[in-house]
């Protein structure tokens, strides 16, 4: 049996709370057919394992919910007028995101956009894919994977384990579980309570203070991205993440106004060691957030890339009293997290934020996908906006290049001023990176 994890059914439940959907773009030169493209769509949908799933909720929030068959229709594919231009694509998706899937019909959908011009595509011209997802069903890298298989990849996947569950069983089963998970819990925060004792000090970061886009007022997002070459965000021997980061780390710096004194971070995600599959679970969402310095204090880029660099290998050791609680929140029953889902006030302010933005950094792969005749060129992605996180960036690479995201409220940003001030910071990376390889 497939079964949620605590932290899947979290995401879950949450998402009616805060949507969390994830939108991953994918441009490919243009196909001649868009109903032959659909059609090849439908058939790789059947043959992909772990996508023909819906969730099944046990009566009352018992249990954590399962993953169960369903059938895959061709509601799941939606076409799109053809747009003029990549701005106007995204002006559409923008719109689009204000509808979630529903997990409990299906987690995952496909749009397809016609664009005319303006993608980075040798035409300018381009078919563009966006596969839809609940969080619920996949964190970035598992939506990675199952994306690209749809798109013709060969990536692997977890075995799906979805099997239909009578609900009196479900219901018989969840009681039972009820009591073990309960002893679970009691063990698992009592190791966190010694963990506690032993390192006091070992708590983490505390987070950074809000600045003015650390809200959101629920308004149509705007949604843009900027595709470069690889290399372009490699200054020295520093990752992608990293050029990215301190790319951003420039454009938000400068956006703000902000006293190099001032501490700005990124609230990003770092992979959880470890296999995320179980005998009994799968963690689809496997990973933490963790913030990262910026570190605008430091004015050369390639310093502030290297310095980025550095707190995130920091960020990747797994402190003890972060895995002690990971295992708390792992052992919750479902009755004691649908009461904290339920308590949870989304209008609630903190003063402090993880990150001033959120950046999603996730490496899709080779530039071998092709649909409809057509190759790949370029990727995206745009985590959600949230009541305290009014500006999110992705950064997704596909083959060479890679493409930075900018997702934004316009009553919280002023997105033009915020581009300008982002394509002048990719412009002074490129120029860096490029003497780096000289």
């Amino acid at each position: 049996m497939d079964q949620l994890s605590a932290r899947d059914t979290q995401t879950l439940w949450l998402s009616a709370k805060i949507p969390s959907d994830q939108f991953l773009v994918f441009g490919f030169d243009p196909v001649d057919s868009i109903p032959e493209l659909l059609s090849q769509l439908m058939v790789r949908a059947h043959v992909v394992d772990g996508l023909a799933v819906r969730v099944d909720a046990p009566v009352g929030r018992l249990d954590h919910p399962y993953w169960v068959p369903t059938l895959i229709g061709p509601e799941r594919f939606i076409t799109h007028d053809a747009v003029v231009d990549l701005d106007a694509c995204y002006r559409s998706l923008a719109t689009a995101m204000s509808e979630q899937v529903d997990p409990y019909r299906h987690p995952w959908r496909c749009h397809v956009w016609p664009v005319g011009s303006g993608a980075p595509t040798p035409s300018g011209a381009a078919t563009v894919v966006v596969v839809q997802m609940s969080h619920a069903f996949a964190d970035g890298r598992l939506a990675t994977a199952f994306a690209r298989r749809l798109l013709g990849g060969r990536d692997e996947l977890p075995v799906s384990r979805a099997v239909d569950v009578a609900r009196s069983r479900a219901l018989l089963r969840g009681i039972g579980r009820f009591g073990r998970q309960s002893a679970r819990l009691i063990a698992a925060v009592r190791d966190e309570q010694r963990c506690v004792r032993a390192s006091p000090d070992d708590g983490g970061g505390g987070g950074v203070p809000v600045c003015r886009v650390n809200r959101a007022t629920g308004a149509v997002p705007v949604a843009a991205s900027r595709t470069v070459a690889t290399a372009d965000l490699r200054p020295g021997d520093v990752g992608v993440s990293a050029g990215a980061l301190a790319t951003i780390s420039a454009a938000l710096a400068g956006y703000l106004g902000a006293d190099p004194a001032t501490p700005l971070a990124a609230e990003t995600t770092i992979a959880r060691p470890g296999s995320r599959e179980t005998p009994d679970l799968l963690y689809r969402n496997h990973f933490r957030n963790v913030g990262v310095d910026l570190h605008t204090e430091i004015g050369d880029l390639a310093e502030r890339a290297a310095a980025i660099a550095a707190a995130l290998r920091v960020a990747q050791v797994v402190r003890p009293r972060a895995d002690a609680a990971a295992r708390v929140a792992q052992s919750v029953p479902a009755p004691m997290l649908a009461a904290g889902v339920r308590a949870f006030d989304v209008q609630t302010r903190s003063p402090v934020v993880t990150g001033n933005t959120v950046v999603s950094s996730v490496n899709r792969g080779s530039a071998d996908l092709v649909l409809g005749g057509a190759a790949v060129r370029f990727t995206a992605g745009f985590p959600a906006l949230s009541p305290m996180q009014g500006l999110t960036h992705g950064v997704h690479g596909i083959g060479d290049t890679v493409t930075v995201s900018v997702l934004a409220d316009p009553t919280v940003v002023d997105v033009p001023d915020y581009l300008t001030r982002l394509d002048a910071a990719l412009e002074a990376m490129t120029a860096v990176a490029g003497r780096s390889h000289r």
